[in-house]
């Protein structure tokens, strides 16, 4: 997928001798930017699927409504024009309450200028490859679970610059890699990146996804 200053891709693969993944990624295009989320539903099979599926069509929701991310504590998710992160991940957690769960991990990245504002909860991972290594890893939590008293995460912002490599990975991969173990990491379409981490640093006994976006402006 590429959208101007952004070459997106994302690969998954289910649970050996599963035919469905529980895990599931997807970016959206909305508001001079692009919506990126990666869902890792509970367990494995039909149920981790539904639940990783459900996180995933609600992001899309909002970019299809053309929603603008704002800081909290303003705005209020799906139905309006505005939407926080914190908010959006509470309107997810009430949303998935019939679900098993999944962890949850979004970012927004402006087409513009390459800042990032992210958020997660669960055992997800976000990595920042490029001009530095940088690991944004997501607070504890089940999305679906969580009691409605908990507030919902706080961003992280940061800036990418021409090159860099983002990757949101479920725990079904291994993050213990960098250009020296995969020295075309920085130079391969998206796509690629995405299969190649999933088929080389995947765990046996896992379901598996890595979303990548590579900024090119």
């Amino acid at each position: 997928m590429n959208h101007r200053a952004l070459d997106i891709g994302w690969y998954q693969r289910p649970f050996p001798g599963e035919l469905i993944c529980g895990d599931k990624a997807g970016a959206f295009t909305s508001a001079g930017g692009c919506w990126l989320v990666l869902a890792d539903g509970l367990g494995h099979g039909r149920k981790a699927n539904e639940a990783a599926a459900k996180a995933v069509s609600i992001v899309e929701h909002v970019a299809e409504l053309g929603a603008r991310l704002v800081d909290p504590p303003s705005g209020t998710p799906i139905s309006t024009a505005c939407v926080s992160l914190p908010a959006l991940f509470s309107a997810i957690n009430e949303r998935m309450r019939e679900t098993v769960g999944a962890a949850v991990c979004i970012a927004h990245v402006s087409q513009e200028n390459g800042v990032v504002r992210s958020a997660g909860v669960g055992n997800a991972l976000m990595r920042r490859i490029g001009s530095s290594d940088t690991r944004m890893v997501c607070r504890d939590g089940i999305v679906g679970q969580l009691s409605q008293r908990r507030t919902g995460p706080m961003p992280v912002e940061f800036v990418l610059v021409p090159g860099d490599l983002l990757l949101l990975t479920s725990d079904g991969v291994i993050d213990r890699f960098g250009t020296a173990e995969y020295p075309g990491l920085l130079s391969q379409p998206a796509a690629t990146v995405a299969r190649t981490v999933v088929e080389k640093y995947s765990k046996t006994n896992d379901d598996a996804c890595c979303l990548a976006l590579r900024y090119t402006p």
